[in-house]
């Protein structure tokens, strides 16, 4: 909630102005005099009832507008509210599906100690992490528009996991000055359905081996048909000046191609 303001009229409150993350409730409030405890109320069950329905139809949540990606839509897809751009999927759709596809393919398990997100969305791979790795690793998430870190705050709740730390800033500008390790570093990247061209450079690409303790691993999301021709070799090529091993898994769920980088361990 961004802001409330009532004022008392006969005993009961008249909303005058609501904002609500969720919503404009203007017009409820104008026909009805409620409490912000009944207005919570009813968002609740509204919110619940499209969980249900959705699980027959999509059900529409909110648009929001992002400095960076335009219109964002939140909606309900079988009892599972996704976070969409006007050409992708940021959260729990199929990017959700990728990313445990790709995870897979990594062969993480719950041992590792540190986890590096650049891009953070609606932090699903945070979910993926605890929930299906079952590990502790302290995440670090990085995520450059206010806007995205509202709906993973408010919406997806991102908080309520242990050992979180969502930093407002840049990629290439954290990855730049630094200076941790991570065991493990995601890249997903994405302005629309592009990735920014700052973070195809050789600069970041070698400050990303830079930044991976010894036997860590890379994974660097791309989408297939916005890549440029010969991109996924450049960027391997680019991987391997910075001491890693690479290897590509392409067209997961047919749209996606995943950079797996790994930094070798230092023998004793």
């Amino acid at each position: 909630m961004q802001g409330i303001m009532c004022e008392r009229e006969g005993g009961l409150y008249k909303c005058v102005k609501i904002y609500m993350f969720w919503g404009d409730f203007d017009a409820l409030c104008r026909c009805f005099s409620m409490s912000f405890l009944e207005i919570s109320l009813f968002w609740r069950m509204n919110l619940w009832l499209k969980k249900v329905l959705s699980y027959l139809f999509p059900q529409h949540l909110k648009t929001v507008e992002s400095p960076y990606s335009g219109k964002l839509e939140l909606v309900v897809v079988n009892g599972a509210v996704l976070l969409d751009s006007e050409n992708s999927n940021y959260s729990y759709g199929s990017l959700h599906r990728i990313l445990e596809i790709g995870i897979a393919e990594v062969g993480l398990d719950a041992r590792f100690r540190s986890a590096l997100v650049l891009g953070m969305g609606g932090g699903s791979i945070v979910k993926i992490i605890r929930d299906k790795l079952n590990s502790k690793a302290a995440i670090d998430l990085v995520e450059m528009d206010p806007v995205v870190i509202v709906i993973a705050k408010e919406v997806y709740q991102i908080q309520q996991y242990r050992d979180v730390r969502i930093i407002h800033a840049r990629a290439e500008d954290f990855v730049r000055s630094s200076g941790s390790k991570y065991d493990f570093i995601l890249v997903d990247l994405f302005i629309q359905s592009t990735i920014p061209k700052a973070c195809l450079s050789s600069e970041f690409l070698i400050g990303l081996g830079e930044m991976l303790q010894p036997g860590g691993v890379l994974m660097y999301n791309t989408i297939a048909e916005t890549m440029e021709v010969n991109g996924l070799e450049e960027l391997c090529r680019q991987l391997e000046q910075a001491q890693l091993t690479c290897r590509i898994v392409r067209k997961v769920l047919g749209t996606n191609d995943l950079v797996i980088a790994k930094k070798a361990k230092v023998e004793n």
